[in-house]
């Protein structure tokens, strides 16, 4: 649609991407927030009419997350059309559809080196494995281990993070230009902080005999 209405030339920048999938599964709230891992923000829950309809973390962030009940929302705004199209993945009715969906905005994705929407398109493997292995996880809480990035996957979310988005591009490293290093007052105050603690810590007074310690 793009190419029909603009003079062709450099690809296009990518303010915003959305990634979902669609699955089956039965609808029940089966975890507590706690069992979220999450770089994000908020971690919200969702019912309407006592049904529970899902989750959304990171609202409003460079990144969020929806997981919420598709086929509820889809018979509200009438998006019959879904139904066929599910139909044709196996899907039977009175089954519960969901949908796991990631907004990453332009900020995340320029931090990648993907600001061009070829770039984008062709990594969608690589965002996708970000938004479901690093930046947020469904768990199984063990109360025994205070570390929660250890705590085991829960199955579903293995299923959901496992997707392949059939594209070449393989796992993100994060690129940042130079506009982003910290400022040299950033950098002495950090130093004389330093400084001054390991004076304290050894009681000198002196500055320079500080620095040569």
């Amino acid at each position: 649609l793009i190419e029909a209405l603009i003079t062709p030339g450099e690809p296009a920048n990518v303010s915003r991407i959305d990634c979902y999938l669609d699955f089956v599964w039965s609808g029940t709230k089966e975890w507590d927030r706690e069992a979220w891992v999450t770089r994000g923000g908020g971690i919200d829950a969702y019912s309407e009419n006592s049904i529970f309809t899902g989750w959304v973390v990171g609202r409003g962030g460079v990144i969020s997350a929806r997981l919420y009940y598709k086929l509820l929302q889809a018979a509200k705004i009438g998006a019959n059309y879904l139904l066929a199209l599910w139909e044709e993945a196996g899907w039977k009715e009175g089954e519960h559809v969901w949908r796991l969906e990631f907004q990453l905005r332009r900020e995340v994705l320029v931090q990648h080196g993907l600001a061009k929407l070829d770039a984008v398109l062709g990594n969608l493997n690589g965002l996708w494995s970000y938004a479901t292995t690093e930046w947020l996880k469904l768990t199984i809480p063990n109360p025994d281990d205070k570390t929660r990035s250890r705590w085991p996957i829960h199955p579903l979310w293995g299923y959901l993070s496992s997707i392949d988005w059939e594209t070449n591009g393989g796992p993100l490293t994060r690129r940042f230009t130079k506009a982003r290093v910290p400022g040299d007052d950033k950098l002495f105050s950090m130093a004389l902080s330093v400084l001054v603690s390991f004076m304290a810590r050894e009681g000198i007074e002196d500055s320079l005999e500080g620095y040569k310690a």
